[in-house]
């Protein structure tokens, strides 16, 4: 894992973002793949995340950058607020941990935490003052918690300046009582989960939990991160553990089950899982270490990847190293269909071909799971789009929209009717005539490009499942252009725009497609 430093000060994730916050600055991986697309390098104390974006904490004041950025960020990086001359002042311009929820910010600094609520909205900052300082934020949709040096504060969301007597005081001898009143990581699932050197606590608000030989024979917890679901009775956490002589372990605890899902020995300082333990990260403060447990992989068509042969198959290995994968099931376009599958280490290579081709730009949505060890389901979905053909791509440039002046020579029985001494054929569907006079087509506008003038005809056609290339017309869409000859009025062939397409079933049980389409042509008036 590719990490400015290895010295993680703590893990944040927005959206398919996870935000790894170092003594160098931040680095951005998409989870999806686990690629890292965005680094920001600046001497670093703590960071957080929320919807305006991402927050980096620092010995001069906290820097900003927007959500979106890819690349090596240098330059914009903006200080935003510090404890002099920016747009919001803090107690104190040492930032010692941040927290982001929604649109607000919690940050503790060593004067004290303060607090910005909406911040789209509002300009304001709430403060609680502590000369000894406070170590450690956490924020959710209605409360914040912050760590002092005698315990832990937790309270609703304020809307002023507050004091330690608007909090619910936590500690060793409060009712209920916390491990240790030295807090070490601090975090939200559904309940507040607290890191102390004595284990975990957990407080839902009421009533607090506490874990202690569930981390092993070292219960010193340096970091906690729960499941965004977390009780104190259901869900998970990962962990970190720690004595200084190796004895420590990183962790990952089903507090639903009472057990541990998997453990890895050795000092850990930081620990990071998804909500269905999936991917993890820990770190001991000189290593980093990616773990990712159960995962799809190797996947081809590639994710989200265009211009696909229409004769494609799919490629796919889905893993899982803490005891591997049973069950395979496979679906496309929300259909289930039946794959090929081959055993490899911790899982199986999973491969389909489909009967026949897609259609020219034809998009396709896979879903593939599988059930591991634990009866978790291990699944991931992603779409890829077919090549379009060179009949069906949409012009490069706007084609004028006017109607048609044009006598094609109709008999008096062959037309619906005579409109100003021209035969014409009338669209039931559009309600306008295909055949209109000059002095009609020139009421509605004409064109000129390159000396030529355009008209457009809008027509109804019913045609065959597939042309004379064999493409399913199925595989037409709004706005793509391809060719007919209108035979029976003894037009040559156009280029058309699909309007419309609906399935329709022939007296003959076939099916066939009925397309309303605008075609045009060049034609003089």
């Amino acid at each position: 894992m590719n990490l400015l430093s290895a010295d993680i000060k703590n893990i944040d994730e927005y959206n398919d973002r996870l935000f790894v916050f170092s003594a160098s600055g931040v680095d951005v991986y998409r989870k999806t793949d686990w690629r890292r697309v965005m680094t920001a390098s600046i001497t670093t104390t703590c960071g957080c995340v929320n919807n305006i974006g991402i927050f980096i904490g620092t010995s001069n004041g906290v820097y900003y950058l927007p959500h979106g950025l890819s690349g090596v960020q240098g330059t914009a990086l903006n200080l935003l607020f510090n404890a002099t001359t920016t747009w919001l002042l803090l107690q104190d311009a040492e930032i010692v941990s941040m927290s982001g929820h929604g649109n607000d910010l919690l940050i503790c600094t060593a004067a004290g935490t303060d607090y910005m609520p909406d911040m789209v909205t509002t300009a304001e900052v709430y403060s609680y003052a502590d000369a000894s300082g406070c170590d450690h934020a956490a924020i959710d949709g209605t409360r914040i918690a912050y760590s002092v040096a005698s315990g832990l504060h937790v309270l609703s969301k304020p809307s002023t300046d507050w004091a330690d007597t608007d909090a619910t005081v936590l500690t060793t001898a409060s009712s209920p009582a916390i491990l240790s009143n030295t807090v070490q990581g601090l975090a939200f699932g559904a309940d507040l989960f607290i890191a102390t050197p004595a284990g975990v606590s957990i407080y839902d608000g009421t009533t607090v939990t506490n874990l202690t030989s569930a981390l092993g024979a070292v219960v010193d917890c340096r970091f906690v991160h729960p499941a965004s679901t977390a009780t104190d009775s259901a869900g998970t956490l990962a962990y970190a553990t720690n004595d200084g002589a190796a004895g420590g372990r990183f962790g990952i605890y089903n507090i639903t089950a009472a057990a541990n899902e998997t453990t890895i020995s050795g000092d850990a300082t930081t620990a990071w899982s998804d909500d269905d333990w999936q991917s993890a990260v820990y770190s001991d403060g000189t290593t980093a270490t990616l773990a990712i447990f159960a995962q799809v992989a190797n996947i081809s068509p590639a994710p989200d990847s265009a211009g696909v042969r229409r004769d494609w198959s799919l490629y796919a290995e889905i893993t899982d190293t803490l005891g591997g994968v049973s069950s395979v099931t496979l679906t496309i376009d929300g259909s289930s269909v039946t794959p090929t599958t081959s055993a490899i280490t911790n899982g199986h290579i999973v491969t389909y071909t489909p009967a026949a081709a897609s259609g020219y730009g034809q998009q396709h949505r896979v879903v593939l799971s599988a059930i591991d060890s634990d009866g978790h389901t291990v699944s991931r979905s992603w779409s890829f789009r077919c090549v379009a053909a060179s009949g069906t791509a949409a012009t490069s440039t706007a084609i004028p929209q006017v109607v048609v002046a044009r006598d094609i020579g109709l008999s008096t029985d062959e037309a619906d009717e005579t409109y100003g001494g021209v035969n014409v054929l009338w669209l039931d569907e559009i309600q306008h005539p295909l055949i209109v006079t000059e002095s009609q087509a020139e009421a509605v506008g004409t064109q000129a490009v390159d000396d030529v003038t355009y008209h457009q005809h809008v027509r109804t056609l019913l045609v065959d499942r597939t042309d004379t290339n064999d493409d399913l017309v199925s595989a037409l869409r709004e706005g793509d252009v391809f060719a007919y000859t209108a035979t029976a009025l003894g037009e040559t062939v156009k280029k058309a725009e699909v309007v419309a397409i609906r399935q329709v079933i022939s007296q003959d049980d076939d099916v066939q497609y009925q397309l309303v389409a605008k075609h045009y042509e060049a034609v003089s008036l």
